[in-house]
This record gives C-alpha cells, sequence and structure tokens, in this order.
C-alpha cells in the first residue's frame, strides 16, 4: 500500500494538496495528515544557552513545559486531520510537531516510511519570500521521497 505525507496548515494551498493526493493516489493509498506550529523567533540576545536575536529555538526552550509542548504537537495533530476530512481524505494518523515545518515534515515522512509528499504552494511575490519563506520548495531539496508541490486553482 502507498503511504503519502500530506502537509496541511488549514490555507487554500494544503487543502488543494490534500485534495489532489485524493485524486492522483486514489482511496486505496495510506494518508497521513501533518500540521507544524512553527517554533516562535526569539527577540533577544545570546551567549551559550540563552536566546539569540532572530533565532528559532525549541518551544520547550522558550520557557513552555514540556507538558505544553505536548498539548501543543495534540492541538497540530488535530487540526490535521480536521483538515485533511474537509478536503475529502480519510487519514489514518494525525501527526503534530513543533519547530521548523520543513524540518519537521521531511523527519516524519522518513519516521513514517512514507512513499511520498504532498504539500500546498502558491507563488509568490520576492519580498513575501525573503520574509516568509516557501515551505514546500524546502521539502522537497530535503526529502527522500518524491515530493508534489500542488497548487490551489486560480480563482
Amino acid at each position: 500500500m502507498t503511504r503519502i505525507l500530506v502537509a496541511l496548515d488549514g490555507s487554500d494551498e494544503s487543502i488543494a494538496a490534500a485534495e489532489q493526493s485524493r485524486r492522483l493516489f486514489g482511496p486505496d493509498a495510506e494518508y497521513l495528515a501533518i500540521n507544524v506550529f512553527e517554533a516562535p523567533a526569539a527577540t533577544t540576545p545570546v551567549v551559550g544557552d540563552a536566546l539569540a536575536w532572530g533565532a528559532v529555538w525549541r518551544y520547550e526552550a522558550l520557557g513552555a513545559t514540556e507538558e505544553d509542548a505536548e498539548a501543543a504537537r495534540q492541538v497540530a495533530a488535530e487540526e490535521a486531520l480536521n483538515e485533511a476530512q474537509r478536503a475529502g481524505l480519510e487519514p489514518t494518523k494525525g501527526l503534530g510537531q513543533i519547530g521548523d515545518p520543513a524540518a519537521a515534515i521531511v523527519d516524519a515522512a522518513d519516521r513514517h516510511r512514507a512513499d511520498a509528499i504532498v504539500v500546498g504552494w502558491h507563488q509568490r511575490g520576492w519580498l513575501s519570500r525573503l520574509i516568509d519563506p516557501p515551505v514546500g520548495p524546502e521539502v522537497a531539496k530535503r526529502a527522500n521521497v518524491p515530493v508534489l508541490l500542488a497548487k490551489a486553482a486560480s480563482s
């Protein structure tokens, strides 16, 4: 059975990714849905274990307890399941992570032995890409399996 990891963040592009997954891989594929909460950026300088300006650190390092982090991962997993069902997928599992989205998606694909990854994508201007780099192309660069960048239909 083909195992497909679908990245969902609630955007139209991620819903399009889930819908494309269903059309391309069919009802017999096993679908895993993932949602990643980005770790917040630090705003103070750092030396050693302290936080650095603009650095992204693990959620737990920013003062949250492991229980808080686990609750956040659970919320993310539930969101992934809800978005997948909204797109007409019946995922076998919802995955929630905290951190860098591209790294978390690739890691989940490796851990769950996905045969392919599907990520939503849309064209953006250079300034938007500079401020908020797109996840899909980064997943494609890092992944050990094929990556489908699914584009939402133009309105």
